[in-house]
């Protein structure tokens, strides 16, 4: 299902494909690349053209690569709680936590 960005809540779970522009802040979960890191582009926010490293969250990486069904998938992915600090223009940090339950 595609969705604009206007459309999108805290806490939604978006599939994001490659050379895709995402103007919303989010955490990486997983990555089809295998655990490896994805990269970022941040020019329009900072004016940089170098390209940031992001990992994905190395344990709910490994549950989005097994043989599990979609609906177990979803289901640990709803079963996790994210905290995170209120919003701040800093681009560099990230306070926030997980809590697998």
């Amino acid at each position: 299902m595609k969705v604009t960005t206007e459309e999108l809540k805290v806490g939604d779970i978006v599939r994001i494909r490659d050379n895709t522009i995402i103007p919303a802040d989010c955490v990486v979960l997983a990555s089809s690349t295998h655990g490896k890191e994805l990269f970022t582009k941040t020019q329009s926010l900072d004016g940089e053209t170098n390209l940031k490293p992001k990992l994905p969250i190395k344990k709910i990486n490994e549950v989005m690569l097994s043989e599990l069904s979609f609906d177990k998938k979803l289901n640990i992915l709803r079963s996790i709680k994210f905290t995170t600090g209120a919003p701040d223009a800093d681009l560099y940090n990230f306070k926030g936590s997980i809590e697998f339950i």
